[in-house]
């Protein structure tokens, strides 16, 4: 049994060692490796954990190396300019100044006081992140200098930007998020596909053992085309990570207009958001279906929150508003609201 144990361990490890020269195949490896004694074994294991340290350190290196040429480049630039560092605890109007930035970028709500707190900290560090920066939370001169330079990526640029994409959608965010009974998997998905879309999603709940612990499946009609839609999926049993199949075709029974006719704000009042809803439109929109996410300054969900945005008739009608509210027990910093309605032929 030590034996096999050994021999199976071996063989993943050279396999995928192998695998990044792209030589030989595990058939071609698995006889060798099979005539070898235990203490060969051993020592081969030894051999193969050192050679993949070795390739690990050299891609860490090489990932170093690329960055720190980038940033050397930066400091190059014409328009570089030393600026003092900015971090928790500060306070005076170099403070104020990278506040204020970073309100106009969209990564901080409210108004610049000067007193660069934890939530100035977490701004930061959500604008590193959107820039491909290290995530310190403190606004040294590089990352002021991204900040006010016109290649910044701003809030709203990041939330749109895909982590992954496919046949006529794109995932622009996904959250994992637990309550007392379930567990969640959420995502955004922005239809690209240049038509109205019904669109059918299947999940997958694995465990860290890449164990199936849980399945879900939705489905939506009337998805507009360059819209974005929210998903969300459930499990009772707690899970690592998730995946999922998308499948799309075109929209015959309704017509477009189902999101884009719809003008939705929000405002956060205490602990509640005000959701509004008008028709821009001229033709009823039926059916009128809001999610919300409660966010903190980590852009972590602590709550959520669902319903409709119609009148007793279940429409919205042609300049018509229909307002509702929605609150979170816990502490949060911004909201995200996604409407889907729908217009029949």
């Amino acid at each position: 049994m030590k034996r096999l144990g050994i021999l199976l361990l071996a063989l993943m490890l050279l396999a995928s060692s192998i695998a990044l020269a792209d030589t030989y195949t595990v058939d071609e490896v698995l006889p060798s490796i099979a005539g070898y004694t235990d203490e060969e074994l051993t020592t081969l294991l030894e051999a193969i954990t050192t050679e993949q340290g070795i390739r690990d350190a050299a891609r860490a290196e090489d990932e170093a190396a690329a960055k720190a040429e980038e940033e050397a480049t930066i400091l190059e630039e014409e328009d570089y300019i030393e600026r003092p560092t900015v971090q928790r605890g500060d306070k005076g109007d170099e403070a104020k100044a990278v506040q204020e930035k970073l309100i106009e970028l969209g990564f901080l709500a409210g108004a610049a006081d000067g007193d660069f707190g934890a939530k100035s900290e977490a701004a930061v560090k959500l604008f590193q992140k959107a820039n491909g920066l290290e995530e310190t939370g403190i606004a040294d001169s590089m990352t002021q200098h991204i900040m006010y330079s016109a290649r910044a990526v701003t809030k709203e640029d990041y939330d749109n930007m895909p982590i992954a994409t496919g046949d006529g959608w794109e995932i622009t965010k996904e959250y994992y998020y637990n309550t007392n009974w379930y567990n969640y998997y959420i995502f955004i998905l922005k239809n690209t596909s240049g038509y109205n879309a019904d669109i059918s999603v299947n999940v997958y709940f694995y465990d860290a053992e890449d164990n199936l612990v849980g399945v879900a499946n939705g489905s939506k009609s009337a998805c507009e085309n360059g819209y974005s839609t929210y998903w969300g999926f459930s499990n009772d049993v707690e899970f690592d990570h998730a995946t999922y199949e998308i499948t799309m075709s075109e929209e015959t029974w309704y017509k477009d207009g189902g999101q884009s006719s719809i003008e939705l704000t929000s405002n956060i009042v205490g602990k509640k958001v005000i959701l509004s809803a008008k028709n821009i439109g001229k033709e009823v929109v039926q059916f009128v279906e809001y999610n919300v996410l409660f966010l903190n300054e980590k852009g972590e969900v602590v709550s959520t929150g669902w319903g409709y945005l119609t009148d007793d008739d279940s429409e919205l009608k042609p300049g018509a508003t229909e307002m509702r509210e929605e609150s979170s027990s816990k502490p949060f910093t911004e909201v995200k609201v996604y409407a889907l309605g729908r217009i029949p032929h």
